[in-house]
């Protein structure tokens, strides 16, 4: 199970005319429909592709990847996303992404399990993470083109939401 979902808040409180909120009130009001919402997505609908992303002019140079709606584990909704300012502000209204760059994808935050490779040397069990790409629309700080990565029909894409 994903993380926001190994502790679910189970209930909450009613209300009456005139009565003072405290956070702790409030909060556990939305956590119990955040929850709730993340649960129904996750376990009703199933996690993976809705629909879309599809894969498109597959080239040496670029990657396209059309629009599309699925569910990550922890019962997020992913979409794709681009900038519409520099306040985090984001817009789902693009049809496609064209994909031209490439850099390392290390996964600092998470230490998402399956990005890991576990190896086993005798009664020595380690762990590896894995070699993983990130695909970029743009260049940016350590990113190459997609060109120089090379034999893209030996890869897999993989669609992860950090937040």
């Amino acid at each position: 199970m994903a993380a926001k979902l190994t502790e679910i808040t189970t209930q909450y409180h009613t209300f009456v005319d005139d009565q003072v909120l405290t956070k702790d009130q409030l909060n556990g009001f939305i956590s119990y429909f955040e929850d709730q919402d993340r649960m129904t997505r996750a376990f009703l609908h199933g996690v993976g592709t809705v629909c879309g992303f599809k894969l498109k002019n597959v080239t040496e140079k670029s990657i396209t990847i059309t629009q599309g709606v699925g569910v990550t584990t922890d019962g997020d909704l992913i979409t794709l996303r681009q900038p519409v300012s520099a306040g985090g502000v984001k817009t789902i209204e693009l049809a496609e992404l064209v994909l031209k760059h490439y850099r390392k994808f290390e996964d600092k935050f998470a230490s998402y399990p399956f990005f890991q490779r576990v190896k086993t040397i005798g009664k020595k069990v380690t762990t590896q993470p894995l070699e993983l790409v990130e695909l970029l629309p743009e260049e940016t700080d350590n990113s190459k083109p997609l060109e120089s990565l090379g034999n893209l029909k030996d890869k897999t894409v993989l669609l992860y939401l950090e937040s």
